[in-house]
């Protein structure tokens, strides 16, 4: 039925913006991580060069701890871009479901239509694209 349908699509666009968003803040933290472990490195050459050990063994460890900790995250990036990448998959599936409810020009405008409301991340209008086609302006 076209209202579950409906509220498949807006819950998929729902899907994308939080996984999106959470793998922005994911790609942050991870390089303020990355310029962590360059801080630690440079201290421990620092440390090297002043035949400081018992300090290097210290920073060695702290330089571990973080690694671990970025292939953690690391690890967490992954699952969430491969939850991004299901839920615009099913995205997609329900645009082509409504491109091919038409042929030519109309299918056209549906596609053309979709991409520009899922750039604009706009799932009211993604959602009237696909049941409506091109009477949106987008044709």
């Amino acid at each position: 039925s076209f209202p579950r349908a409906t509220a498949e699509v807006e819950q998929a666009m729902q899907l994308v913006d939080e996984y999106d968003n959470l793998r922005q803040k994911m790609t942050a933290d991870m390089a303020d991580s990355a310029r962590t472990v360059k801080e630690l490195l440079v201290r421990m050459e620092d440390l090297r060069l002043c035949d400081y050990s018992r300090k290097l063994r210290q920073a060695l460890v702290n330089v571990q701890r973080v690694s671990r900790g970025m292939i953690a995250d690391y690890s967490k990036r992954r699952g969430n871009h491969r939850m991004l990448l299901e839920a615009l998959r099913e995205l997609n599936l329900w645009i082509n479901r409504g491109a091919n409810l038409r042929v030519g020009t109309a299918q056209a405008a549906v596609v053309a239509g979709c991409k520009r409301a899922l750039k604009d991340r706009d799932a009211a209008t993604l959602v009237g694209v696909i049941s409506r086609g091109g009477q949106l302006g987008f044709g």
